[in-house]
């Protein structure tokens, strides 16, 4: 399982902040047919969505770091487009 981290954006605040460095990264990678992709909040899994497609629709569902689902979508096609 080969994951790439996309997107890392680091914040640093003024020393008068108690949390100084603010680091926000998405990782993403594969499991057989189903796309995952996490994201983190200074190294701290936050949410995860999955996508599963086949020919006629895409489900992308997420949840949270406890895995509960919160958001799913789905994508109906049409002659290979969204209907």
């Amino acid at each position: 399982m080969n994951s790439e981290i996309l997107n890392l954006k680091v914040f640093v605040d003024d020393e008068n902040f108690q949390e100084g460095t603010h680091i926000f990264y998405e990782k993403r990678f594969q499991i057989g047919k189903v796309k995952l992709t996490e994201y983190y909040y200074n190294h701290k899994l936050e949410t995860y969505f999955t996508t599963k497609t086949t020919p006629n629709l895409t489900i992308i569902k997420g949840y949270t770091q406890l895995h509960k689902l919160f958001h799913i979508e789905i994508i109906i096609f049409k002659n290979n487009k969204p209907y």
